[in-house]
């Protein structure tokens, strides 16, 4: 009898719980939507600039966005090819912030090909992963490489809003 009461007691707990939980959703904001616009820039040792791409993508706060820009070259033997991207990819991943800001994780990278004998490919490429808290709209700025030799530079500018319907 005891079990009883102890299993009707377990079930109506658990009932209890995953009424709250729907209800909770019920309730819950839908997730936010944003645009992010990358803007790539290089500087030549006049600091003449000029834009290598500017792409704009729309995701959900929380989930993972990517572009790329460029082309895929084809590599394998035997039957077997792996599509190989040469140019400019961008991810990113928009957090909400207190006071009205945003966390975002993006990470840019730039690939070229480098000359090679046949039988080798080498692909070289430059990598920036950036952390940074922003307010809705503000632009910040992250230096990508820069060329000893040449003195030319590589910045990307970033820039986050909410996304309005007609972005999606």
């Amino acid at each position: 009898m005891m079990a009883k009461i102890l299993m009707i007691g377990a079930a109506a707990l658990l009932g209890l719980i995953g009424a709250a939980v729907r209800a909770g959703e019920k309730d819950a904001a839908p997730p936010r939507t944003y645009r992010i616009e990358f803007h790539i820039l290089e500087y030549d040792a006049e600091g003449k600039k000029s834009t290598v791409c500017q792409p704009t993508m729309v995701t959900m706060e929380n989930r993972p966005g990517r572009c790329f820009v460029g082309q895929e070259i084809a590599n394998g033997e035997d039957g077997k090819v792996e599509f190989l991207e040469i140019g400019t990819s961008a991810g990113v991943v928009v957090r909400p912030a207190p006071g009205g800001k945003v966390r975002v994780d993006a990470t840019v990278e730039s690939s070229w090909l480098e000359p090679s004998p046949k039988s080798k490919l080498r692909i070289r490429s430059n990598r920036l992963r950036v952390m940074e808290t922003a307010r809705l709209g503000e632009t910040f700025r992250e230096e990508l490489d820069k060329d000893p030799d040449a003195g030319g530079s590589r910045v990307v500018e970033i820039t986050v809003q909410e996304a309005d319907k007609a972005d999606y």
